[in-house]
Formats: C-alpha cells, structure tokens, sequence
C-alpha cells in the first residue's frame, strides 16, 4: 500500500473533532519526543492506559514485543511516538487525551520529564560557574545535575505550555519546541564573538529511548513510503499557514525572555492581566485564584512569568507590551533596540523573523531587508478600495503628479521613486480612515495620543525600516557660535544682555564637547577593543569613565604646572587643561608608537583564521588599537591633535573663556574675540573631520555592480559623508556591520583606508545592567564550532493564526 499525502489525509480525514485531536496528540508525541529524561526512567502505566492503538499499532506491538523482546508498555509508547507509517498506530478516538495530559502534567511538575531552561542567562551563568572550560557535550548525569540547578524549562507545543505551573493549555496556538542543543558559553579567544553550544542528554539508558531503533529498524524494512502524517497534523495545528505569516505572527518569547528585567517582566505580566478582556486571569484561575495582580505577580519566578505569558493571547501581550513601552514603564532609550542576546539564532517562519523592542515597541523583521518595503507596497494598496469610486478619485488626487494613465501602474511609480517616509505621509494621514486602517495593518493598538511625525515613525518601525536617530550633538554650539560671530560686531560686548546670555551656554558648551571628545578619543584608540565584553561599542557612561581614567593616567604622566592639575575622573577640567590635553594625547601616542612590543597580543588571542588563509586579515595584532592603524592614519592624528591645541593656545581662548563679561566694543577686543571664535571654530570643526566626536553616521545607500563590488555610503550631520568599500579582506575583526548607526572615527584607518575603527553606540537600561558582565569565557578547551558558525532555521517558532 502506497503512503499518502497530506493532500489524501485531508480528504480521507475530515471529521473536525478528530483532527483536533489528532493535532494535540501529535503535539503531546512531540513534547515526550524533545523531553530529558534520566537513564532509570519508567513509562507510567498511565500513560499505557491512556493510549489506545489501531489494528496496524497492535500488529507492530506483537512484533515488538515478541521477537524483538521490548517491555509493553515503552512498545505501546513507542508506536504512539511514531504516529504511523502507512496507517496510524494510534486509535485516536479511543485514546483518553485528558488521562494523557494529567499524566503529563504530573510527570512535568515532578521533573520526571525535564526540558532547559534557555531564556535569558540562567543557564549560561550556570554553566560558566559549573565549568571552567569548554565542553561541547555533557552526559546524561551532567545534564541533569545541570538542570536540577535551574527553573523547569518553559516551551510550547501547540496549544500545550510547559513550566513550572506544569501542562498549561494557552489562548493561543504556538511552536516554541524545547532543544537539547543549547547555547552556552563563549570561548576563551577573545576575538571570537559567538556563543558556542553545548549537548545536552537524554537517558539513553531507559528502555523507551534503548529500544526506539528497534521500530526504526521494522519500519525500515517496510517496502511501502510512509503516509505524511506529522505533516497532515502539522497542517491540522495551523503552523503551517502561519508559517508564512510575516507581520503579526511571530514569537515574543525569545525578545521577552533575554531583553526584559524581572521588574519590566513583572509589569507586563500585570498588565497582561489587568486588561479588560480578562483573558489570562480566566485562564490562571484554573490553577491560581489572582485577586491583586500586583501581589500575585510579586509571587512568581521569572520562568512562571514566562510560562503566563506564553498562556496569555499573543496578541495581547504584545499590545501590553507596546504600551508599557509608550507609557514609559518600560523605558527603551531613543536609538536603542533591545534584542535577543543568548537566543538570537531563533527565527519565526519562511520569512525568518526574529523579535526587537525599540522606542515604538514590537516589531518582526527579517535578515532580508526587502521586507519591509513589500509590507509597505501592501499597506499603501490596502489604504484606498479599488471598487469604491470616492477612493478611486482620492486616489487619483493624491497621485496627482505621476504621469502614468493606469492608477496600478501610478501607485506603483510613486511607491518606486518615493521614500518611505514621504509615501506614508502623503497617503496614510490623508484620511482619518487611512490612518485607522494603516495602524492595523501593522499593529499600533493606540494611535491617538501620537503626533503626526511620531505615527509615521511607528509605522515606518513597525514595518521593519530603521528610524533615524537625527542626532547632531554640536547642533547647539554651533547655533550659538553663529550668533555670538555676529553679536562679536554689532553689540557692546561686555553690556551686551544678549552676548552674555549666548556666551556663558557657549564656553561650557564648548567645554562639555572638548571633554567629550577626549574621553572618547583617549577610550577608543587606547582601550582593547577586541578583549572588551562589549567589542567596538561605546557607553556615555563605563566607556567614558575608562577614557577620563586613561587621560588622567597622561596628565599625571606629565605633571606640569600645579595650578592647571586637572581631576578628569571628576569631570573638574578647566579650559586650559582640555585643550592641552589634546597635545599631551598626542605626545602619549608618539610615545606608545616607539614601544610597539609593550603592546603585542598574546597569540592565543588571535583568531582561528589568523595566518590560514590569505583573503581574510586579521590586523588588531596589538591591545592598542592606534599602533594597529596606518602609518599615513597615525600620523594624520597625532598632528591633528596637535593642531586643535595649537590653533586654541594660539587665539588666547582661555583668557577670552574667562574676560568675555569685560569685553567692549573696541578694536583690540573685538579682535581678540574673533580670533578666539575662528579658532574654536575651526578646532571643533577639525575634530568633526577627524572622527574624534561621537557624531552618529547612519547608512544611506548601498550600491552594487555585478561582479560583487558594493559602496556602503554613510552619512551625518551637516552632509558629512563616508564611503566603505565591499569586498575587504578586514571584516572578520569583529568591527561593526555596515547595517546599523555608528560612530565613524574617519582619521583611524587601517591599510584599507576606507576601513575605519568605528563603534555602535550602546544605552543605559534595565536591559544593560542586566547584560553588563557579559559575555563569561571559558579557559580553552575541546569544544565545538560556534552555533553561529553555521546559521541553521531548524529551531524556527511559529505562532498559529487565530
């Protein structure tokens, strides 16, 4: 007899309630099919008693149990694992699903059955404390000494949840399967930024699992093709539909377990309650009376959050989460995007999607990035109907401009020749309908309180497109510098209400950039970058207070005059002493530059690639990243920080900083504050060229020609602009990728000039503190290959359309 297909097992099958049960035993086979067990365990003569078999199961029962000697009861289980082959082995009508799911759920709460624990650190932490070095596979005895350590692992299947509440149905259908392989540790090599798996085992030992191959074997010898049907109940549960989902569907689980605190955690599981649909606290009653949600949520581990928010409605727990998000109780800073760290490999359907939480809350994006412009192509055909005459003329209206006679064909040339931003605009706040229907579509519950440029942001997020940060940190110094040019000339300085005003915000403006820039440029030519746990990143706060340290290290160096003894680690620095500062960073540098050995990485610090191959560099031979730069880029920043001394000293600017009140309207002193101002003017604008401000560059455009080239453009503020070139041989060092806004340090090259230190920017949160001695390494040893080595989509979640 030929297998069928899931086409054929639809048509033969069509009872609903069989299928409906049928797609939650198939979800229960797999759960016991992902669960760790110990080497001693015992199948439950419940579950014996709960599954009832076909005539086909019987027959593979009677041959198991007869010729090839295996116990009833794991013969019985292990045909209800299996499903079928040609036929079912299982008589699902007969079968008690409720006898099976209290037996299950008694085997979770005892911890007869375990899964890991994965989201968040939990498990990373305790395995760095557990093990000193690497280990790529850890024994059935390991696994579970492992585990009795950590809260019961959190996973779904289908409509099942598993936690520490035990078997829980949730609100909504889910795929969210428990692994074996984990992510666990990082390695000893510094350079190396993957977080490498570990194995975990199952009891091989137990009869259920010992035995298993022994039906394999059977089965193997059967000439038929087997019927599809874990592909029939995969089609039953509506994962498969969903799998194509791309906007609405997806998995919050890896976002919320890795990037949310326990406090922000506890906040949305409370909100999660309190909403008016009472849903979840329904849903909990049958196992926990909640009358406060505050005091019940207080109660609980993070991984019973967890488990509460995979029983909740998927839907709702991301409108809670987005409105915690805009309401500020979970604060994510503008420019911050908070993702998954230990499970950042998940990816939800054919489209890949993984989960991020930004200043606009949730989003779904992919690795591809043409999605979110398909999802806008579809958003702008669905704001205006076609078969509705009123739209049809709005339309046409809107359109006004494009010359192209069919309206399809004009929609589609704006779409093509407008940005995103200006296509929203243009057509979404035409129309409160529009806006209604737009907010829908890409899953903004509460548009009311927003203004017209926040919408469109949320919109433009929520689609997938990267929000500009539109940052220009100068952008007040040089409003004033402008104003206190002109006001240099056309008022009696020192009587001047209006020069005082701008020159007082002026000079500690400019003392607040000076202070900046040297802690920054002192942090990122001086600090090991590829040792740091957070590579080629910078923090206004530890990553500032590092380069304060290393200048006061300089100055004490120097010693000089008493009166001028700056106190950079309390941020106490005249004038005086920020702009000699850049003349003594430089001296430092020609200092370090002459005593290169001082600074050479050990070669266990090198990464594996090193001297194997010839297309892929590896030039961050030292912990001092400047010695590592060009020759031409060396000396491009000594004499610029040279310069900005020179050219400030030169114009007098402290006495000016300090006599600005007494200044009048005379010759002498009109010059002498438009020499100062010019000078600063131009030292500011030099250490803009040179990178050695935190201006954010973001990507522009990238261009490509067949035969593999591609111009990564970058630009800033006030038409700054940089080029990085594809293919390089250097980037495999671990710098940023091209794809996200960054710090551009334009005069720190390497021999690929157009490859330069550069530096994401990282916030200060709950999530930051949470991750901040991150990542843990391990001494070296046999370990495995990195699970990011190898990107692999077959630990995909799904969500089931609802």
């Amino acid at each position: 007899m030929v297998g069928r297909s899931v086409e054929e097992l639809s048509a033969e099958f069509t009872d609903p309630e069989w299928r409906e049960k049928f797609a939650e035993f198939s979800d229960l086979m797999e759960l016991l099919g992902d669960c760790i067990i110990s080497d001693s365990y015992v199948v439950p003569d419940e579950v014996n008693a709960a599954i009832k078999l076909t005539e086909s199961g019987h027959a593979v029962l009677d041959r198991l149990t007869r010729k090839d000697k295996v116990n009833a009861k794991d013969a019985r289980l292990m045909c209800a694992l299996t499903l079928g082959h040609v036929e079912l082995f299982v008589d699902i009508d007969a079968t008690d699903l409720d006898r099976l799911v209290a037996v299950l759920h008694k085997e979770l709460l005892g911890r007869e059955i375990q899964f890991p624990f994965v989201w968040g650190r939990d498990l990373y932490d305790l395995y760095a404390s557990t093990y000193e070095q690497e280990k790529d596979v850890l024994t059935n005895e390991e696994t579970l000494k492992l585990l009795r350590d950590l809260p019961p692992g959190v996973a779904q299947y289908g409509p099942f949840t598993i936690g520490p509440f035990g078997l829980r149905r949730s609100l909504s259908n889910r795929g969210i399967h428990g692994r074996r392989r984990v992510a666990a540790y990082h390695c000893a090599v510094p350079s190396c930024h993957a977080i490498h798996p570990v194995m975990l085992q199952t009891g091989q030992g137990a009869a259920i699992n010992r035995d298993r191959e022994k039906l394999g074997d059977y089965l193997q010898q059967d000439a038929n093709d087997p019927s599809d049907w874990w592909a029939f109940a995969d089609s039953l549960s509506g994962s498969a539909d969903a799998r194509y989902g791309d906007q609405q569907v997806g998995v919050l689980l890896p976002l919320i377990g890795d990037v949310l605190s326990d406090r922000e955690l506890r906040s949305l599981v409370v909100e999660v309650l309190e909403t008016k649909s009472g849903q979840l606290r329904d849903a909990v009653s049958e196992f926990a009376a909640v009358k406060s949600a505050s005091e019940f949520v207080d109660q609980r581990s993070r991984a019973e959050l967890l488990q509460l928010c995979l029983i909740a409605n998927e839907r709702a727990v991301q409108v809670a989460l987005d409105k915690l998000v805009r309401k500020g109780t979970i604060v994510v800073p503008r420019g911050d995007v908070r993702r998954p760290v230990i499970n950042h490999q998940i990816r939800s359907g054919a489209f890949h999607l993984r989960a991020e939480l930004g200043i606009h809350g949730t989003r779904f994006v992919s690795d591809d990035p043409g999605l979110a412009i398909l999802r806008e192509r579809r958003l702008l055909n669905k704001l205006y109907l076609r078969d509705e005459a009123s739209d049809v003329q709005e339309l046409e209206w809107q359109l006004r401009g494009v010359d192209v006679e069919d309206l399809d064909e004009k929609l589609e040339r704006y779409f093509r020749t407008k940005t995103p931003q200006e296509s929203l605009e243009r057509l979404v706040l035409a129309r409160k309908i529009n806006v209604v229907t737009a907010c829908h579509e890409v899953g903004i519950d509460d548009a009311d309180g927003l203004k017209d440029e926040q919408l469109i942001e949320a919109i433009l997020w929520k689609l997938g497109f990267p929000i500009d940060v539109d940052e220009d940190p100068h952008a007040s110094f040089w409003l004033r510098h402008q104003q206190l040019s002109a006001l240099a000339q056309s008022s009696t300085m020192g009587n001047s209400e209006r020069f005082l005003e701008i020159a007082n915000p002026y000079f500690t403006g400019l003392e607040g950039i000076l202070l900046d820039s040297l802690a920054y440029t002192a942090w990122a030519l001086m600090s090991d970058h590829t040792r740091s746990l957070r590579p080629f990143s910078y923090d206004d706060g530890t990553d500032r207070e590092a380069g304060l340290v290393l200048l006061q290290s300089i100055a004490d160096q120097e010693g000089g005059d008493s009166t001028f003894t700056p106190d950079f680690v309390s941020e106490k620095v005249e004038l005086r002493n920020l702009v000699e500062s850049f003349r003594r960073l430089a001296k430092h540098l020609e200092s370090c530059r002459s005593e290169t050995e001082k600074y050479t990485r050990p070669r266990p610090e090198f990464p594996d690639y090193d001297g194997k191959t010839s297309l892929k560099s590896f030039v961050l031979r030292s912990t001092l990243p400047f010695i590592d730069l060009s020759r031409p880029s060396q000396d491009r920043i000594i004499a610029g920080l040279h310069s900005i001394s020179e050219v400030m000293v030169a114009a007098d600017v402290f006495s000016v900083r300090n006599d600005y009140a007494h200044y009048r309207r005379n010759a002498p002193d009109i010059a002498k504050v438009e020499s100062a101002l010019e000078a600063i003017g131009r030292s500011i604008t030099r250490l803009e060229h040179l990178g050695f401000c935190r201006i954010v560059f973001v990507p522009a455009a990238v261009k490509s020609d067949r035969w593999g080239h591609a111009r990564h453009e970058f630009i800033g503020p006030r038409s700054y602009e940089h080029v990085f070139s594809r293919p390089t041989t250097l980037d495999w060092m671990g710098l940023p990728g091209l794809d996200e806004p960054q710090y551009l340090m334009r005069a720190a090259s390497f021999d690929d000039p157009n490859e330069v230190l550069r530096f994401t920017r990282r916030h200060n949160s709950d999530f930051s503190s949470d991750w901040s001695d991150f990542p843990k390494r391990r001494r070296s040893g046999p370990g495995v290959k990195s699970a990011d080595g190898s990107p692999s989509y077959k630990e995909d979640v799904e969500v089931s359309a609802e």
